[in-house]
């Protein structure tokens, strides 16, 4: 995915490399984005007016992995509530396979089990 970042996103994108690349290699399109006041998160836009937010476990993205402390994945719908994900999922696994196992599970709710 290539777009313009700000300073912050663009750090962000470094400090979450890894991560980004792992969801890229799942063909899940992802880059950082500041979410309003340097929260970050990685923004994953998905085909069927869907997106996933991805933090920290109910924070945004800390700015060092180091002080990471899991992951949390919401799916949400375009035309939904920016606040009100469809489905939440986390894990205080901290590394790039938590993450996937996370995403996938988000990915395999069927739209009657939001």
């Amino acid at each position: 995915m290539t777009t313009y970042r700000t300073p912050a996103e663009q750090k962000a994108a470094e400090v979450y490399a890894d991560a980004l690349a792992a969801l890229r290699t799942a063909r899940v399109p992802a880059d950082a984005q500041d979410t309003g006041g340097g929260s970050m998160v990685l923004y994953c836009p998905l085909e069927g007016a869907r997106y996933l937010m991805i933090s920290d476990v109910g924070d945004p993205l800390a700015s060092r992995r180091s002080a990471q402390e899991g992951w949390g994945v919401g799916l949400y719908l375009v035309d939904g509530e920016p606040d009100d994900p469809v489905s939440y999922r986390c894990t205080y696994d901290t590394s790039v396979d938590g993450l996937m196992e996370v995403v996938q599970d988000s990915l395999m709710k069927r739209p009657d089990q939001w």
